[in-house]
């Protein structure tokens, strides 16, 4: 199926191009186990019902993959609930779309003796 757009947050703005190739109503009871064997980002937006554009998938998976991650890791205790990790791969979808980074510049200066 071939979605036309999506709402920010609970979808996501987009323009064509966009894939949602299954609609669940409710996750299979072994949704967790299913994703272990997962070795596409695609896999993860189908499981959770997410549209994307794959274009954007394709330049911008690290940064997805690396803000989903942070996502789930944000809360104190981790997400278990299937439509925590649905929220957050959303989340992370936005953020990615919109630019933003998900790595720290990282400051090295000190820890080591190189430089002296």
């Amino acid at each position: 199926m071939v979605d036309n757009g999506f709402m920010l947050d609970s979808g996501l703005m987009g323009d064509g191009g966009l894939n949602s190739e299954s609609h669940r109503s409710a996750p299979s009871p072994d949704w967790q186990i299913e994703m272990e064997s997962f070795v596409d980002l695609e896999q993860y937006f189908e499981l959770f019902d997410v549209s994307f554009d794959s274009e954007v998938l394709a330049g911008r998976r690290v940064a997805i993959l690396g803000w989903f991650n942070k996502e789930l890791s944000c809360d104190a205790e981790p997400a278990v609930d299937y439509h925590q990790y649905q929220a957050a791969l959303r989340r992370a979808y936005c953020k990615a779309m919109r630019g933003e980074t998900w790595l720290k510049p990282v400051n090295l200066c000190g820890s080591c003796r190189d430089c002296d």
